[in-house]
Formats: structure tokens, sequence, C-alpha cells
């Protein structure tokens, strides 16, 4: 079992940032506080996620997809003389298995193709969301739930 940082625990139940209400609480009752609150936490998406959602949606638009093909044959054939979307094709048949969908590949990769008629709204956020999960606050803090013993130590010290 990894080490939980203690300092960074003690903050969390002195100043109880997130108001979950830890002060009086056994370290029983603050386990099951950082247990059932949930917090967003991103992380990469799986390439092949991604790679599905655009293999089977159609972004009709007359300057980018006056075919009506799916996202994926979209960016295929506009990566001859698009730089962004010959970046997300080849992601493809990378061997990478997963992109963080945050920094470089939110803001000036996948922004931009939306932003460009490649992808919609619902598209975008369809692959955005794949990079967005949901964790209990003491796992999305410290890797993973402190036990009774390290909530009281860090109450101690």
């Amino acid at each position: 079992m990894a080490a939980i940082d203690i300092d960074a625990l003690r903050v969390e139940l002195t100043t109880d940032p997130a108001a979950l209400g830890y002060a009086g609480k056994t370290a029983i009752e603050c386990k099951r506080l950082l247990r059932d609150a949930r917090v967003s936490v991103q992380v990469p998406a799986p390439i092949e996620s991604i790679e599905a959602i655009c293999m089977t949606t159609v972004v009709t638009s007359a300057q980018v997809n006056p075919q009506g093909l799916p996202v994926w044959w979209v960016f295929k054939k506009a990566a001859a003389t698009d730089v962004k979307a010959e970046l997300a094709f080849d992601l493809f048949g990378s061997s990478q298995k997963l992109v963080p969908l945050v920094g470089f590949w939110r803001t000036k990769v996948f922004s931009d193709l939306r932003d460009a008629g490649y992808l919609n709204a619902a598209t975008f956020n369809a692959i955005m969301a794949l990079g967005t999960v949901e964790k209990p606050r003491g796992e999305a803090l410290f890797g993973r739930l402190p036990t009774e013993i390290e909530i009281n130590l860090a109450r101690v010290q």
C-alpha cells in the first residue's frame, strides 16, 4: 500500500475545503466522508474509445463533410491539408493507448477541430467526457482512501 502524505491529509481534515464536516467526526466517519464525496478528475482517454466515437458519428457540414461521412473518414481526408486533422487521425494508428484530453490536445487539437466544423459540440463533448471520471475525494487527493490510523495520525501531529 502506497504511503499517504500525512501533512496533506492534515490540511484536508483541518481546513475542510469541501465543507464535508470533518470536525468532531471519528476517523471512521471521516473515512466515510472521503469515500462518499465525489470529485471530477481528469484522466487520459483511451484512443480506441475516441476512435469508436469518430467511426460511428457523422457531423454534417456542407463545408467539411458534404458526403455525410463518419468523423474518422473526414479526419483521414482532411489530414492531407489540415495539421490538426492529421494529428487526430495519426492517433488512431499510433502505438499510444491513451491521450490526455487537457492542455494541448484539448485546446489546440480537438477544440480547433470543433471550431473548424469537423466536430460538432455533441461529438466534442462526448470525446472530452472520456477524459473525466468521478472518484471518491480521498482517492482523488491521496491516490487511495486513507486508513483510520492515517486519519488519526494526521490529527495528532
